[in-house]
């Protein structure tokens, strides 16, 4: 799929493309009307429509990574891309490779990549005229972006009110079944990963006995934490878990002194590889758990707030001072 924008003396065609297992986590669609194909190929295959549709210069809009995106510019050369776009891993980034821009705009919109170019209408000729990157500081509000910001902060405030719970005793900050809540909305939410893991410095809040709101939720932790799923040898995850500061395991169980695994209903292999979710924070080092960055430097940021599938587990529970949870 693709558009194609008119700007009088010039057209740009623009299409996308994004990691599959962004889509499985947080696309609806995703097991159903999508079809997923190698960037290479899809690029292929759509681009030369672009150009015959019109399109003088042609943009391609990533959730990916730069490296990604270098990879992609050295195979594509011969389609004549103008633009190539990222965003999944938050990086700030403006290059060149070839006669191709790339562009990464950091991370929640505190900043952003641009790029100029000039084009020729006599000859059809693009040329590269800058690109740059930027802190998002100052400057006034588009009046229809702030339209829509609006009407969604109205949307955000009527779901913060929403009941989703009722505890019978207060939840404290920092125990293990806080930590033991959001690991197994985690693992029930992202059924192909066999363990979870989370540390108590992640949470900030107790979560209210009686009826506790979306927002009684979200105070918990805090904002701009995301899940992070990566691969980790049963060997490696006991060492992570040593060195960490505070840490809980979820997906599995205590049986005559050995771990089960809830998914399997086996003990733990030091040998074999597991797919292990945490949360953002830990991935990065904080806490003393640097080990998991280095054990695994890939490790793939699903793009869901860790919150959210506590907020959806909850709400599905139906819990009330008659049936609390």
């Amino acid at each position: 799929a693709y558009t194609i924008r008119d700007y009088g003396d010039y057209q740009v065609g623009i299409t996308g493309i994004t990691y599959a297992s962004s889509l499985k986590y947080n696309s609806p669609l995703y097991k159903t009307e999508l079809v997923l194909m190698d960037y290479e190929e899809a690029l292929r295959a759509t681009l030369p429509e672009m150009r015959a549709a019109g399109a003088d210069l042609v943009f391609v809009l990533g959730h990916v990574c730069v490296d990604t995106l270098e990879g992609l510019a050295a195979k594509l050369e011969d389609l004549d891309i103008q633009l190539l776009g990222g965003g999944h891993c938050h990086e700030l980034y403006a290059g060149q490779a070839g006669e191709t821009v790339l562009l990464s705009g950091g991370e929640y919109l505190q900043t952003y990549a641009y790029a100029a170019f000039e084009y020729r209408k006599d000859s059809g000729q693009v040329s590269i005229s800058s690109y740059h990157t930027a802190e998002n500081r100052g400057g006034q509000p588009d009046p229809a972006i702030a339209e829509l910001v609006a009407a969604w902060e109205a949307k955000l405030e009527n779901e913060r009110s929403t009941e989703i719970g009722y505890l019978v005793a207060e939840l404290p900050v920092k125990s293990e079944d806080m930590a033991q809540l959001f690991m197994r909305a985690w693992l029930e939410s992202m059924p192909e990963a066999d363990l979870a893991m989370i540390d108590s410095n992640s949470f900030q809040a107790n979560l209210p006995a009686g009826a506790f709101t979306v927002e009684d939720l979200t105070r918990t932790m805090p904002p701009n934490r995301g899940i992070v799923e990566l691969e980790l040898t049963g060997d490696q995850l006991r060492h992570a878990l040593q060195s960490g500061e505070k840490p809980w395991l979820g997906g599995r169980r205590v049986q005559g002194g050995e771990w089960i695994l809830d998914r399997s209903g086996e003990g733990l292999v030091l040998e074999q590889v597991y797919n292990v979710l945490v949360n953002s924070d830990i991935y990065h080092g904080v806490w003393g758990y640097h080990l998991l960055g280095e054990f695994n430097p890939n490790g793939f940021h699903t793009g869901v707030d860790a919150r959210r599938p506590v907020i959806e587990w909850l709400a599905r529970q139906g819990s009330s001072a008659a049936n609390p949870l």
